[in-house]
């Protein structure tokens, strides 16, 4: 059986030699994009589907997380739930969760 280095993973996402951005924009790109798709599905006016953005989050010099995000004021209840005025449960569209799960 082979032996793998422990440090293989590091290496891989910290490496200079492996160039992963397009990559990761690629999929960011295709996250945001079923994102947006399933939030028109399901709303009227589009305000939820046209707050969805993508962002770079350059909080290390060795990597640059993608993010998928809505800036709307409800998105918190739209993707979990929430309970309505008249007390029933909403739940909620899980929309970036989809999103994800459906490119990879």
């Amino acid at each position: 059986m082979a032996d793998v280095d422990p440090d293989l993973g590091d290496w891989l996402a910290t490496s200079p030699e492996v160039d992963w951005e397009p990559a990761l924009d690629e999929v960011t790109d295709r996250i945001r994009a079923a994102a947006e798709s399933i939030a028109a599905s399901h709303a009227v006016t589009g305000e939820f589907a046209a707050s969805i953005h993508t962002d770079v989050d350059h909080g290390s010099p060795s990597h640059r997380d993608r993010l998928v995000y809505s800036d709307h004021p409800a998105a918190a209840a739209i993707e979990w739930g929430h309970v309505a005025e008249d007390g029933r449960r909403v739940p909620g569209l899980h929309v970036f969760a989809r999103a994800a799960d459906s490119v990879t």
